[in-house]
């Protein structure tokens, strides 16, 4: 699946996250207003940003996902990145997919109450 991008603000069109992924190089704004309800874009950024030695937390680390549901609204790739996408978007590892993802949590509440 697509998950990147490669709008750089000119005229952008949004892009659909298929899976909670982990951020590996480029940052991105996304619309999680799907999941939240909040319409503040939140500003995503390479999960290499933060001390390598910490182990990752899906709490902690909501700067570095993008989830399953929510869109790209806009993408920066990173032209220092070892790892070039083939499109010259954003670098992600996809990390849940299906209902196990966030948004998958949420349906399985939405359906079970």
């Amino acid at each position: 699946n697509k998950i990147s991008s490669n709008s750089t603000g000119e005229g952008s069109s949004e892009t659909f996250v298929p899976a909670d992924c982990l951020l590996l190089a480029g940052n991105g704004i996304t619309n999680e207003s799907i999941l939240t309800g909040e319409s503040i874009p939140q500003w995503k950024v390479p999960v290499s940003t933060r001390n390598p030695n910490e182990k990752f937390s899906w709490k902690r680390d909501k700067q570095h996902t993008l989830y399953r549901g929510t869109t790209l609204i806009q993408v920066q790739p990173d032209a220092t990145a070892r790892v070039k996408t083939p499109d010259g978007g954003i670098l992600a590892e996809v990390m849940r997919t299906g209902f196990s993802t966030t948004q998958g949590d949420l349906m399985r509440v939405i359906l079970n109450s």
